[in-house]
């Protein structure tokens, strides 16, 4: 199942299940018939949406978790690891980016860099800057 309403179903017995829970659990935690949860499971009759977070709780997972793929969540991951990087690294991998330049490689270093120590960070800034990917004149 690709839409949303079979991959929450999807979502919800996968949890379940590595959780030991039984249909009828899960029912009972939402105060809802175990038939429900087999129409949600099977993507018959998704849950409304202001029930996600009930159901999450209850499975012991996020909402995000529930309605994105795996791929999405990684996907936000790294941009909130970006975005929590020195500007410097930051500014790097958004160039790279626009330029559609970004490999596995170019995040790594881009990991590595922000770790460095500041005095580092600032000769590499300048060298980047030299080398700027889209050509734009350095900053000065």
């Amino acid at each position: 199942m690709t839409d949303l309403g079979g991959r929450i179903g999807e979502r919800i017995r996968e949890r379940r299940k590595s959780a030991g829970m039984l249909q009828e659990d899960l029912a009972k935690l939402m105060r809802v018939q175990s038939e429900t949860v087999g129409r949600w499971e099977n993507g018959q009759h998704p849950p409304k949406y202001n029930r996600l977070p009930d159901i999450a709780e209850a499975l012991g997972v996020s909402v995000l978790w529930l309605i994105a793929t795996d791929a999405e969540i990684e996907a936000l991951s790294l941009v909130e690891q970006v975005f929590a990087m020195p500007e410097a690294a930051r500014d790097v991998i958004l160039r790279c980016i626009r330029a559609h330049m970004m490999r596995e490689e170019d995040v790594e270093l881009a990991i590595r860099v922000s770790k460095a120590p500041p005095e580092i960070r600032a000769q590499m800034q300048r060298i980047i800057d030299a080398l700027d990917p889209l050509g734009e004149p350095p900053a000065n």
